[in-house]
């Protein structure tokens, strides 16, 4: 695992209000947006949603339009929000890292020239996906205010008589 500046200064400051390492580590992961392990299946989620596909299809072998679509969409996304590496973005899939690096060029072009398809189906993942973070962070920014309003409360009892 890789950490941040933001990340290790964090750590810093939990070390000082007297956190243990793993107890600082644990809430440091808790902090993020979202790992790359759960990004990773949360794009897969996203695309299966929108192309109304399974998991299960995503990693069969067909080559119907739909299918390739959205495994093409994945690949893309997975390798801009992610620091995954293509045999680990193939893994998901059951695909090898070359297909992953063909599928990210293929979108890319399709993008550059601006094919009206690709650039609605990859604009509409990624603001959802925009959308799914957002949802989680006010999740998680609410979860927090309620844990500050219980220790505050707590705090008030034990100083209050």
């Amino acid at each position: 695992m890789t950490y941040t500046e933001a990340d290790l200064y964090k750590m810093y400051e939990l070390a000082i209000k007297g956190r243990k390492f793993n107890e600082a580590r644990k809430e440091l992961l808790e902090d993020r947006v979202d790992c790359d392990e759960g990004r990773i299946y949360a794009i897969l989620d996203l695309v299966c949603d929108y192309y109304k596909i399974t998991e299960k299809d995503m990693r069969k072998r067909s080559r119907k339009p739909l299918y390739v679509s959205a495994r093409r969409a994945f690949c893309f996304l997975c390798r801009k929000f992610t620091q995954k590496s293509l045999k680990q973005i193939g893994k998901v899939i059951q695909r090898d890292h070359v297909l992953v690096l063909y599928q990210v060029r293929t979108t890319q072009d399709f993008l550059d020239i601006k094919d009206p398809q690709t650039v609605k189906e990859v604009k509409a993942l990624t603001d959802l996906y925009y959308q799914a973070v957002l949802i989680k962070n006010k999740k998680r920014d609410q979860r927090k205010e309620l844990e500050k309003s219980q220790l505050k409360e707590i705090i008030s009892d034990k100083v209050e008589p």
